[in-house]
């Protein structure tokens, strides 16, 4: 599998990510959820002993009374590879299985969770990611009668994100672009625009060396970065045309597989509204970066007068929303009476402030807190409060305060890492 699914479906594209509409397979309403989750205490040597005993202090502390009412395995409960094509439990942590852990938590008076992970890997490393088992995978969280689930994106093969190959920068740029060529049989000759023409928009793409470069999005982990305004661009150019009619582009490009360069790109024009772009796509990979060459003639609708058109690449965004869409609807297609919390987990690398709410009742909005991992014996572990150069408390804290705008009861919650 060397690229992404096809999306013909207009709700996943980028320009429906201001729309304010949720997605089907979104659940209702609701508050931030409360309660205990194992990763920041135990990481991946949480055992079933373990979360008994947490399970039980919520109870004894009356803290549940207070809403804290979640218990969630993370990382490291399931055996390293799949048996038989499914998640099995690792057998010295949770010997019981998890139908007995959900079940005695039930028992309690609590809900219980557990943890996935949009890649091929989770990221402990373990090779059970839910991708292309999503159908199995939900039927077997019915079996283990889930209410949440937190899901990650380590390993994830569209993007060069956390533990990912980092040439999977080809996905997530489109290539260096020098200028573009309008052909066509209505027209006297060709109409070129070069680089230095038309509209850049957004933060993240530029002009260097006659050439624009960067045409993607923003990785937004950094405590620092703001998503507040327009961090994705587009190259947008205006080309005139006689007649209403098919003609043709072709771009004078060059390709990468790192950060600020790919392969793939994205065009659209006025008449493209059934969510079909007019190109979506790898280009050929060229020798260099620097090594312009022209690609075929890509077929093109345009109106009689001034017409419009995009050259960008939004598949990073769109990609990740449409495989965390594709867990939720499989959740919903076995569990169709059961409203499960969904918490996207993707630390703020694709902006999920711009379409989180489509299909998660929570998004990350950084990295992991900075902290040591607890311990059996006693130690429940300690975050930092603050650091001047990884995520603390507090940076998870005042980027919180900045994205205020992005939630809320209509649309959800920025997730500061379980606090």
């Amino acid at each position: 599998m060397d690229r992404p699914a096809g999306i013909t479906d207009n709700r996943y594209r980028y320009d429906a990510f201001s729309d304010g509409k949720r997605l089907p397979c979104r659940g209702k309403s609701r508050l931030p959820v409360m309660g205990w989750n194992s990763w920041n205490a135990y990481g991946s040597g949480n055992t079933e002993a373990l979360t008994k005993a947490m399970a039980e202090k919520l109870v004894e502390l009356g803290l549940d009374q207070l809403g804290y009412r979640y218990v969630v395995l993370d990382d490291g409960c399931y055996k390293p590879e799949r048996v038989d094509g499914k998640l099995v439990s690792e057998e010295v942590k949770f010997p019981s299985g998890f139908r007995h852990m959900s079940d005695f938590i039930h028992a309690k008076g609590l809900l219980f969770g557990m943890y996935n992970d949009i890649g091929s890997k989770l990221c402990s490393g373990a090779s059970v990611g839910t991708h292309g088992y999503e159908k199995e995978d939900a039927a077997l969280y019915k079996e283990w009668d889930i209410d949440f689930i937190k899901v990650d994106n380590c390993y994830y093969m569209w993007d060069n994100a956390t533990f990912s190959d980092p040439e999977n920068a080809k996905y997530v740029f489109a290539p260096n672009i020098r200028s573009a060529v309008i052909r066509g049989d209505a027209l006297k000759e060709d109409i070129t625009v070069s680089s230095d023409e038309g509209e850049l928009t957004g933060t993240r793409a530029s002009r260097k060396d006659g050439y624009i470069t960067y045409l993607g999005s923003y990785d937004g982990t950094s405590p620092e970065r703001t998503p507040i305004g327009l961090q994705s661009s587009e190259w947008v150019i205006c080309v005139d045309v006689p007649s209403d009619g098919n003609y043709r582009i072709a771009v004078l490009y060059a390709s990468g597989k790192e950060e600020g360069v790919g392969q793939w790109l994205q065009i659209r024009s006025e008449e493209d509204t059934t969510g079909v772009l007019t190109y979506d796509d790898f280009l050929p990979e060229t020798s260099t970066p620097t090594d312009f060459v022209w690609s075929k003639d890509i077929p093109i609708r345009l109106h009689a007068g001034k017409n419009t058109i995009r050259l960008m690449n939004h598949r990073r965004q769109e990609n990740t929303l449409t495989s965390y869409a594709t867990i939720l609807e499989a959740l919903r297609e076995v569990m169709p009476e059961k409203d499960i919390v969904f918490s996207i987990c993707e630390w703020g690398k694709t902006m999920p402030s711009d379409w989180g709410y489509k299909v998660g009742d929570s998004w990350r909005i950084l990295n992991d807190i900075t902290f040591d991992v607890g311990s059996a014996e006693g130690d429940p572990g300690t975050g930092k409060w603050e650091d001047p150069y990884t995520n603390s408390i507090t940076s998870q804290y005042n980027k919180c305060v900045i994205m205020d705008e992005f939630s809320g009861l209509d649309k959800g919650w920025n997730d500061p890492d379980m606090m």
